[in-house]
């Protein structure tokens, strides 16, 4: 690295990042490479200062490396909308470059411990931040990246994801505090790095590796036994489901059901939009449809069944619909209308629970800031063509035929959101039911992805869950994030387990992501440091070595 312009050099630092993060990324198996990918960033860093290259150039080498890494990890999401893809594939990473620019410019005003504190607050904070907002995309936190190992993320019970994020970036700068050593000037050389140089970077990993382990192998189910069927119908999504009759579909996914339940079984689960067409809201215990399901499942009193739908709303308020968005006109009925991806209980008695999906696909089932962005209705396209919106008056919470259980459909996209889950379970939530589509990426890459992130959810608020997907992967997943049988077969199948109902809350269930709130305050903390250490002219310090 003698070079006046060591551009190749951070060509591969750029690249060696991208690399690891995508091989440890689920479902591949490489998770320890999470511990070391961002060391390549921190050397891009590095090398710009000491070669004193401007700052756009550490920007240009660490986006590059983070957009490579959300291509090669999320590549699926170009066979639903290459719009929608470019979009995300831009604007995400552009976004956590945020922290690393925070990084530079606070190691330059105060020093490079603050800085190291920045950058982990700022990117938390990001993290946060990312989980709020209308375009949010959670997919990519750090600390989903562990959910393919559940035995070392026990402590999510008590951090949540933020938990694991925070984990991987303090190992990777203790890491990175040890190579830096060998760089002396423009040389690198390792031989100066003591062997004792490690024993930190060892124990930040083997600790929290440690504590999960024991927490996981010592872990008893909790609850009441809850026997559940998931049913697995495999329907192509964009050349059959949305194209055949409702009630033909319905035919399909009663024949589904009947292969598994019983008398003894508290639940059957349809997938995401399993009813394609519900009605309206008003009139949903007059729909056809659905007295022909709660007819044939009457011989079995106990069974509830919870099913996904597409149900539509009479707009009947002000002001005029024309202003507000994702509002929809029927020529036919002469009616304005909102349309939702919900899900229904059904079952004895005549109410019948309605629960609408609350985060939506950003562009693709709904547009984010209509107004700012209402160029997007006429270049993407969405699911199934649906523009879907979200209900202010929401149930929740589902109770089974006795009234002794709390159970919450989370539909699709708000599986990636664990204050969400969270919130569901401080409401009364014994069990997590999912329901997704997942055909409309024709890949298991995603639906895999998916699948682990569930098991985060589970351990986050020790909950057992069951899935019900359409065409991706189907599953049971109990309290400790294991999976207890799963199925992703090209044909229609169905699927039965007893899982345990747990009315207990976890630490994360009480709290959410405080780590995020204690991130957002550090970061202001440290901008607030590094501008008073602008105005008094002072020099950053110098603990750890040269800058």
């Amino acid at each position: 690295m003698s070079s006046k312009k060591p551009h190749f050099s951070l060509l591969v630092l750029s690249m060696s990042a991208a690399l690891f993060l995508s091989l440890a990324w689920p479902p591949l198996p490489f998770v320890f490479l999470l511990f070391f990918a961002m060391v390549p960033l921190l050397l891009i860093e590095l090398v710009t200062e000491r070669f004193r290259l401007p700052a756009w150039t550490c920007f240009l080498y660490i986006y590059l490396a983070l957009v490579t890494w959300h291509v090669s990890t999320t590549y699926w999401i170009y066979k639903t909308t290459v719009t929608g893809g470019v979009l995300i594939h831009l604007i995400n990473p552009l976004l956590l470059t945020i922290p690393w620019l925070f990084f530079r410019w606070v190691k330059r005003r105060v020093g490079p411990v603050t800085g190291y504190v920045g950058l982990v607050s700022a990117w938390l904070a990001l993290e946060y931040f990312h989980h709020s907002w209308q375009f949010a995309f959670p997919f990519m936190t750090l600390g989903n990246g562990l959910s393919r190992y559940p035995q070392l993320v026990q402590f999510y019970e008590y951090t949540g994801v933020l938990g694991g994020s925070l984990w991987i970036l303090i190992v990777n700068i203790s890491v990175f505090i040890v190579i830096k050593k060998a760089f002396v000037g423009q040389e690198v050389l390792f031989s100066r790095i003591p062997a004792r140089s490690w024993l930190v970077p060892l124990a930040c990993m083997v600790i929290p590796a440690s504590g999960s382990l024991l927490l996981f192998y010592s872990y008893e189910e909790k609850g009441v036994p809850v026997e559940v069927v998931a049913i697995h119908p495999n329907t192509d999504c964009y050349d059959v489901k949305y194209a055949s009759d409702p009630g033909d579909l319905v035919k399909r996914y009663l024949a589904l059901t009947f292969r598994e339940i019983t008398p003894n079984t508290d639940y059957v689960i349809w997938p995401e939009t399993a009813i394609t067409d519900a009605g309206w809201l008003e009139n949903l215990r007059q729909d056809r449809l659905i007295k022909r399901i709660k007819d044939t499942l009457a011989v079995y009193p106990k069974s509830k069944l919870i099913t996904g739908a597409i149900l539509y709303e009479r707009y009947n308020e002000r002001p005029a619909p024309e202003a507000l968005p994702h509002v929809q006109y029927s020529s036919a009925s002469k009616v304005w209308y909102y349309t939702y991806n919900a899900a229904l209980q059904l079952g004895g008695g005549n109410t019948i629970p309605v629960r609408t999906k609350k985060q939506l696909v950003p562009v693709e089932e709904t547009i984010p800031y209509v107004r700012e962005f209402s160029v997007l209705r006429n270049v993407v396209s969405s699911l199934g063509g649906f523009s879907f919106s979200t209900r202010k008056v929401n149930n929740n919470v589902f109770t089974s035929a006795n009234g002794n259980i709390g159970v919450t459909p989370m539909i699709c996209y708000e599986t990636l959101f664990g204050t969400s889950a969270a919130e569901y379970v401080n409401k009364g939530s014994d069990l997590l039911f999912i329901l997704l589509n997942e055909g409309w990426y024709k890949d298991r890459t995603g639906a895999a992805q998916f699948m682990h992130y569930a098991c985060l959810r589970a351990i986050e608020n020790r909950r057992s869950i069951a899935r019900s997907s359409n065409d991706g992967v189907s599953c049971f997943i109990n309290q400790r994030g294991e999976l207890l049988q799963t199925v992703s077969e090209y044909k229609p199948t169905a699927i039965k387990q007893t899982l345990r109902a747990n009315s207990r809350k976890t630490l994360y269930t009480y709290f959410g992501d405080y780590i995020g709130v204690v991130a957002i305050f550090s970061t202001a903390i440290i901008l607030v440091i590094a501008l008073w250490y602008r105005v008094r002219g002072k020099k950053p310090e110098t603990l750890l070595g040269k800058q």
